[in-house]
Formats: structure tokens, sequence, C-alpha cells
């Protein structure tokens, strides 16, 4: 009798959440992920043999080991703020005033040039004689 055996991974991302990464310690994005490891008989997964929790940092890719616990807590925590607008965002410093911005300050706008004509595109040059 022919016996098939081997192990399989299953991946499961369990939240997305703004946090400090331990590495780079840039707030960015971070992927809740739970890797579960399978003994698998005749290609069908039969008995859990490890289950390793981990977050991703989609800013500089590393990838920390945590607790089941923790892994429990920041999946709550996740679903906790998914129904609020702007969820994980980062909120505007103090006296940020979105409208103040539309127009660039005057020293940032394009001062006329000696060679603007009226009625021509801004930076025509009249070329030859």
């Amino acid at each position: 009798m022919l016996l098939i055996w081997g192990f399989r991974s299953s991946i499961a991302r369990l939240a997305t959440l703004l946090l400090q990464c331990g590495v780079c310690r840039t707030p960015a994005a971070h992927h809740v992920t739970k890797v579960r490891k399978w003994f698998t008989l005749f290609f069908i997964p039969v008995i859990p043999y490890k289950t390793v929790h981990f977050t991703t940092c989609t800013y500089c890719g590393a990838d920390l080991e945590i607790s089941a616990e923790e892994a429990t807590r920041l999946e709550a925590a996740a679903a906790a703020t998914s129904g609020l607008p702007n969820q994980g965002a980062i909120p505007p410093p103090p006296g940020y005033h979105p409208q103040q911005y539309q127009q660039p300050p005057q020293q940032y706008q394009r001062q006329p040039r000696w060679d603007d004509r009226p009625g021509q595109p801004q930076g025509w040059r009249q070329s030859g004689p």
C-alpha cells in the first residue's frame, strides 16, 4: 500500500492596522497574519501541529512574530474601528485647515516674465525676426 503524506501551510490575514514598526520605527500599515502548519495524509490536512502569528510592516517588509493573545487583541482593535470613516488614518496636525491651501502661496505662484504677451500662452516667446 502506498501512503502519501506531507505538510501544508494555510495563511489567513486577520487584520490590517496602523502601527509603529518595531524595526524601522515608522508608523505604517501592518498586516496581522496567522500561519497554520498541517500534517497531510493523501493531500488532506489532518493534524495541525504549529500555529504562528506575526505582523508584517508594509513600509519596510519586516515580519515580527507575536503571541496568539496579541493577535486576538489586534484583531479586536481592527474590528472596533472598521465602522469608522478614515480608519487607521493619521489625524491632521493642530491648526490644519484644508480650505486655506486651495491656492499656492504668493511666493510659489509663477511671476510674469519679460516675454509674456497679452492674449498668448504664458511662457510664449516670439521666434524669429
